[in-house]
């Protein structure tokens, strides 16, 4: 069985039951797919992978999107859009927006709800023109302390 962390071979096992330990200092919080493939004596493939989030350093404030992804293409016809962003802060979180960004100028569109797990929603309603965006996220912790994510590039057609 070979293992996969992103899609970078991370290891393999022959031995059942197959199993790998992993090191997690060089994987970064958020969102990663892990996998394995398992090849039998007639060289049947099979090949499974989950998506997991990690949490590494958990004592500062961790915000970022999770959907749309980076990339993304949202046809008009999708709207409304489900915005989501995980947020954490050790001091808790009370509130999440969403901003939209074109050419240098920033909107908002909106404050997120809580959904449990750390997730905050929020349907975006009305789908902006057609063209390039960057997208993001604000945190506001229980301590008052402003957090912004990365910008996340997606296109609407």
């Amino acid at each position: 069985v070979e293992f996969f962390l992103d899609g970078k071979s991370i290891g393999e096992d022959d031995t059942s039951p197959y199993s790998l330990s992993l090191d997690l200092t060089d994987v970064s919080t958020g969102y990663h797919t892990f996998g394995a493939k398992a090849t039998d004596s007639t060289e049947n493939v099979g090949e499974a992978s989950v998506n997991v989030n990690v949490l590494l350093n958990a004592s500062t404030p961790i915000l970022y999107l999770t959907n749309p992804s980076p990339g993304s293409t949202l046809p008009s016809a999708s709207f409304p859009f489900t915005l989501e962003a995980f947020a954490f802060s050790p001091a808790g979180v009370s509130s999440v927006t969403f901003s939209l960004r074109q050419n240098g100028s920033t909107s908002a569109i909106g404050a997120a709800a809580s959904v449990g797990s750390n997730l905050w929603q929020l349907g975006w309603t009305i789908a902006p023109p057609a063209g390039s965006y960057q997208l993001s996220a604000a945190m506001t912790t229980g301590a008052g302390q402003t957090v912004e994510s990365d910008y996340v590039a997606v296109t609407v057609q």
